[in-house]
């Protein structure tokens, strides 16, 4: 028989399934282009703290790519990412986003690959802050409410990887310094609470919470296009993985700070509205 249900020497043989389920067609080729949605989430979310002034918020985000195989070595993406939030209550406001997703060129050899442009590259999954993944820029919005692997955006960078059995070099480049996406600064999600006076991580102060109150929130990227990269070495063992990077630039996370002529007028006995 040849399994394609064709007469035969022994006669006439009657198959189920397909050719390639019996093992007798060619493996299918991979798409050459391909258009797809790899994410649309719609959330809504209401408060349970009773001393919240939100009512509800709602999200939309949609995903989107394009894929390109140009030959059996390199292959092409372009991602597209779009975000839209409405909160009612107070405060209220409606926004849109659209942002880049993992755009880039990619090129497969025997031992090796390289890749150039947006992309989303994870060093270490082991702690909530990975201390090997710091350079990667940080996407806030929804703070822990999404996995680690998956609280990141893409970034232009340049990635080279070779490969030899159990042991893995990798070569990272970011040309230029994109910050972390942080949530609208009046979202239930943002870490600054004008409404009440708080930030995220502290408790409630008076005196915090009359900084916050009078003072302005400022974002300053000083060094915007400080480039920077790192060198990361991997050997896959027997019950034990070791790891080694090398990295050098500015994390994306944000820190906050107070103005030092506000500090000073404080040290002098101002109250806060004043000293602001």
């Amino acid at each position: 028989a040849d399994g394609s249900g064709a007469k035969t020497d022994t006669g006439e043989v009657l198959t189920f399934g397909t050719p390639d389920a019996a093992g007798g067609g060619a493996e299918a080729e991979p798409k050459a282009f391909q258009a797809q949605i790899d994410r649309l989430r719609l959330e809504t979310g209401l408060p349970v703290d009773s001393d919240t002034t939100v009512d509800a918020s709602h999200t939309l985000s949609v995903i989107a790519s394009l894929e390109w195989k140009l030959s059996s070595r390199v292959e092409a993406r372009m991602g597209l990412r779009l975000d839209g939030n409405v909160q009612t209550g107070t405060p209220n406001f409606t926004a849109g986003d659209a942002d880049y997703e993992e755009t880039y060129l990619r090129w497969r050899g025997e031992s090796s690959r390289f890749m150039l442009g947006s992309q989303i590259v994870r060093w270490g999954r082991m702690d909530e802050l990975s201390p090997t993944n710091l350079l990667m820029r940080q996407d806030l919005t929804r703070y822990t409410l999404d996995g680690l692997s998956d609280r990141y955006r893409a970034q232009p960078a340049l990635r080279y990887e070779y490969f030899s059995g159990a042991h893995k070099l990798e070569a990272l480049g970011l040309p230029v310094f994109d910050e972390a996406v942080l949530p609208e600064r009046d979202s239930w999600w943002s870490p600054i609470d004008r409404t009440r006076g708080r930030l995220q991580g502290f408790g409630p102060d008076p005196l915090l919470a009359a900084l916050v109150r009078a003072g302005t929130i400022e974002d300053e990227n000083q060094g915007g296009n400080e480039a920077g990269g790192g060198l990361r070495y991997t050997h896959n063992g027997q019950g034990l993985d070791l790891g080694l990077s090398l990295l050098y630039g500015r994390p994306t996370t944000p820190y906050y700070e107070i103005d030092p002529a506000v500090r000073a007028a404080l040290f002098a006995g101002l109250p806060p509205d004043l000293a602001v």
